[in-house]
């Protein structure tokens, strides 16, 4: 998969949303937690990204809903 076109960019409009939102009940201090968060995020974005995988690969877990015997 193709990486990530600019996280830089991308973190920081992510942290600018985030500021525009939230910014009135956040602290300086929870906002350079936040930046901190969000940069977190990007690099496991990354990772992730960089693993090949082709669509005929199933997940490694599949979801079964419970039913109750009826």
């Amino acid at each position: 998969m193709d990486a990530l076109p600019n996280p830089a960019a991308l973190g920081e409009t992510w942290c600018h949303l985030i500021e525009q939102q939230y910014g009135d009940r956040l602290t300086p201090e929870a906002l350079a937690e936040v930046r901190e968060g969000v940069a977190e995020l990007l690099t496991t974005v990354a990772a992730l990204r960089a693993v090949p995988l082709d669509n005929s690969i199933a997940p490694g877990l599949v979801f079964v809903p419970y039913r109750p015997e009826e």
